[in-house]
């Protein structure tokens, strides 16, 4: 995987506090504290909303990092972490490239656009249960954050907002060739996993919940609880689309 252009880093000052570096450190708001030393706040300075993702992968990073030093013979520690939007998978078997998107502000050199459009690509990841088994699920894709330690070595790592599955996803209660499931909490519920666990691209559209949709009772009602969603729906793999059966009649119950 290689990223594509450095979008901001994070960095710890002398005190050992983070902060965001770079051109925009002086944006960031300064605080002090009660032993009157001076620190600066996490932000994400593209969203407004993103500093969860920024500081779940820091602190993440900070936690590996301790890790790696309790399981090694020598300390490390790191440098600084830096944070993409845009990273290039390239295969290893046929050289074909995929592109992993996480841009607050996509179109926003486009002076033809009035206002700037984001893009969050999905993806499906790799987890393992209690019991040893692995089993997957999609999750939309927030920030791309490569941690660069002392040794030289790196580690790159993304930060997510997964649907809430623990096991295998739930099929739909109508589309028998789709699961679906809610979304973790975009403030409390992000995780942060490493590149090597993101198996793929995912195809995941909103859609209403079933418990929702028996509430609806008008075309306004159900478009309102579209743009409200937190239940969505993964569709298979576009290779696969043959094999998920046309001839069999979907469902009509509720």
């Amino acid at each position: 995987m290689k990223p594509k252009q450095l979008s901001f880093s994070a960095e710890k000052d002398q005190c050992g506090f983070w902060y965001i570096s770079g051109a925009i450190k002086q944006l960031c708001t300064q605080r002090n504290r009660s032993d009157g030393t001076v620190y600066y706040r996490l932000f994400h300075p593209d969203n407004e909303h993103g500093k969860p993702a920024v500081q779940n992968l820091v602190n993440s990073a900070v936690q590996r990092c301790k890790d790696k030093n309790s399981t090694g013979t020598t300390s490390v520690e790191i440098d600084r972490i830096n944070f993409y939007y845009h990273v290039t998978i390239i295969s290893k078997d046929d050289g074909t490239k995929t592109i992993l998107r996480c841009n607050p502000k996509w179109n926003k050199q486009d002076k033809s656009l009035h206002q700037s459009n984001s893009w969050f690509d999905w993806v499906e990841v790799n987890w393992e249960s209690r019991n040893g088994k692995n089993y997957s699920v999609p999750a939309k894709l927030l920030l791309w954050g490569n941690v660069v330690y002392s040794d030289g070595t790196e580690t790159l790592l993304a930060s997510i907002r997964s649907l809430r599955s623990t096991t295998v996803m739930p099929a739909h209660h109508r589309m028998f060739f789709a699961t679906g499931d809610y979304i973790c909490d975009e403030k409390t519920g992000l995780s942060v996993v490493e590149h090597n666990n993101i198996l793929s691209t995912a195809f995941v559209v909103p859609a209403l919940a079933p418990a929702t949709i028996s509430k609806c009772k008008s075309t306004r009602e159900t478009v309102e609880a579209m743009e409200n969603t937190d239940y969505y729906i993964a569709l298979p793999p576009r290779n696969q689309w043959k094999l998920i059966g046309w001839d069999i009649p979907l469902s009509t119950e509720k």
